[in-house]
């Protein structure tokens, strides 16, 4: 009953044109950056609220670096979906695939460490003196978590960005191709391919194998009969 209400009010799935769409082809990939652009500003705005609240926790040069960096990134993010600018998107791409990396390392770290719990980075996952075994590799289990879903999130972020990116590109070639004209339509002529194909046709070629009808009469346009 659930899944019948979920699908009759889920948009159709587009056939037409899937690489501007996500979500199984049912949303486009413009109102899935709307989203992505809502999302990441919450969390931003949830963080520096934070951050003034707790005012014991203090900033090195990096940390403020990367908080600046970080929210032009998210500007740029802003004036590409306002603007429709394809190139406008590439700081905030760079910036997810950076992420992705960083949070694969942390996947790889906690697994190795699941697998040989005395490795060099298993004291990330344990406090002094060294615990059991099984309570690091316990550890290293429940962190891998937090990585993996972050991953998987940021993969399909990526996935949206790269489509986004195609989609604006397509659609500003598309304008620079056919641009609007707001103007009379007088004196405006389409030439249409089909007609220079239809004329690269030749009409003198022949069959080499033909099969003559005596009750076929074909009749041209001067009035004479031919058999």
């Amino acid at each position: 009953m659930l899944l019948d209400c979920l699908k009759s009010n889920l948009p159709p799935r587009n056939h037409a044109t899937p690489q501007y769409y996500t979500c199984f082809g049912r949303v486009h990939v413009q109102t899935a950056l709307q989203l992505i652009i809502i999302v990441t500003f919450a969390w931003d705005t949830f963080r520096w609220i934070d951050f003034i609240v707790n005012r014991g926790i203090t900033f090195g040069w990096i940390e403020i670096f990367a908080e600046i960096c970080n929210a032009l990134f998210g500007i740029s993010l802003i004036i590409a979906y306002c603007f429709k600018s394809a190139s406008f998107l590439l700081p905030y791409l760079f910036l997810q695939l950076f992420t992705l990396v960083a949070s694969m390392i942390l996947f790889c770290v906690s697994v190795l460490t699941i697998i040989w719990p005395k490795n060099s980075w298993a004291p990330s996952f344990h406090t002094y003196p060294p615990t059991k075994a099984s309570t690091i590799r316990l550890n290293a289990l429940i962190y891998a978590i937090s990585p993996l879903t972050f991953a998987l999130m940021l993969i399909w972020v990526i996935r949206v960005l790269f489509a986004c990116y195609v989609y604006f590109s397509d659609r500003k070639k598309a304008e620079s191709s056919f641009p609007i004209n707001n103007g009379p339509t007088t004196g405006v002529t389409i030439t249409s391919p089909t007609a220079v194909a239809v004329a690269c046709i030749s009409t003198n070629s022949t069959s080499s194998t033909t099969f003559s009808n005596p009750n076929f009469i074909l009749q041209d346009e001067g009035g004479e009969i031919q058999q």
